[in-house]
């Protein structure tokens, strides 16, 4: 045999048993690592919330309001909770609402008053009064006025120079059109119509009543006069409504 031959037997013989041997000494795989992914359910605690919009001057009931479920984390220091109030349907039934609830919002007692008596009273600031003066879409904004807009009233009288307007009463608070006293819920809703909840603000075309919150001295001689609406507090009393 030519010795050619040998060496390449004798390189393929090693080269064979050196696979051998890495097979032999490399041992089994290395087990895969199994990831297991552990869920944390979050506490949760129990809050009322209203089961359908409720509108401003409305009294709680406990077929407007319900239990729900919310995130221990996620509960504000103002919400009723089971905890604090058990039996909250029941102590919150006949509260008048002052501002409008949403539809699951949860209760904030800052937005109710325990009153037996009617809207106004429960919710006029101490000192003030409710007037009622008669209003037109014309002297109103072309009725976009809403309740809780902010107004200044202007008063028009008729003289020798012509028609005359001036201010005669500054940054005050709207609290009802005609029988509406919010947005949302039964008093917002139009006469005739079933309840929907709706934020979009209903607009008057028609002769209405507007009830204002003013200070006592301050409700005289606006029976005829008309609304320039204020979107936001007024700078010039130092970010303050009237009567604050």
């Amino acid at each position: 045999m030519k010795p050619a031959r040998l060496i390449l037997i004798l390189v393929a013989v090693v080269a064979a048993g050196l696979a051998a041997f890495l097979v032999t000494r490399g041992g089994s795989p290395a087990p895969e690592q199994v990831v297991s992914e552990v869920v944390r359910q979050e506490a949760k605690a129990q809050v009322p919330v209203a089961r359908t919009a409720v509108g401003i001057g409305e009294r709680l009931s406990a077929e407007n309001l319900e239990w729900q479920d919310w995130p221990e984390g996620a509960v504000r220091a103002e919400y009723v909770t089971s905890a604090a109030m058990p039996d909250a349907p029941t102590q919150l039934t006949g509260a008048v609402v002052r501002f409008e609830f949403f539809h699951g919002e949860p209760i904030r007692e800052a937005k109710l008053v325990r009153s037996d008596r009617g809207y106004l009273s429960a919710v006029l600031g101490r000192g003030m009064r409710g007037v009622s003066v008669g209003v037109t879409a014309v002297s109103s904004a072309g009725g976009f006025v809403v309740p809780n807009d902010h107004v200044d009233v202007v008063l028009t009288t008729a003289t020798e120079m012509g028609q005359q307007s001036r201010v005669i009463l500054s940054n005050v608070r709207v609290m009802a059109i005609g029988k509406r006293l919010g947005e949302l819920g039964v008093t917002g809703t139009e006469v005739g119509m079933e309840p929907t909840g709706s934020p979009t603000p209903v607009v008057f075309d028609n002769a209405t009543i507007a009830t204002l919150e003013l200070l006592p001295p301050r409700g005289r001689g606006a029976d005829q006069c008309g609304h320039a609406r204020r979107t936001q507090p007024d700078p010039a009393l130092g970010g303050r409504f009237q009567g604050q």
